[in-house]
């Protein structure tokens, strides 16, 4: 069995989790055995810190970082879904 692991800039946006399905594809089909493993979107880790730093310290904007961490990944998941169900 392989463990695959996708991170940072390859799983950015909706494009580039795209590009991996791509990759990953033609080995599932043809029967091999693996894990996958997808951490965060690229930039996502920091902006995690940086929210609960903020949060702590009882600082607001850390609710309009959480509206753009929200959005990006609402973003990504409607367009996968959107070319998985076409």
């Amino acid at each position: 069995m392989r463990i695959l692991k996708f991170g940072g800039s390859s799983v950015a946006n909706a494009d580039r989790i795209q590009q991996i399905f791509s990759i990953i594809q033609p080995r599932i089909s043809s029967g091999e055995k693996m894990a996958i493993v997808f951490s965060a979107f690229g930039g996502v880790t920091d902006m995690l810190i940086e929210m609960s730093v903020l949060a702590s310290q009882g600082k607001k904007k850390y609710q309009l970082l959480f509206q753009q961490f929200t959005e990006r990944h609402n973003l990504a998941a409607k367009e996968l879904l959107s070319k998985v169900l076409i």
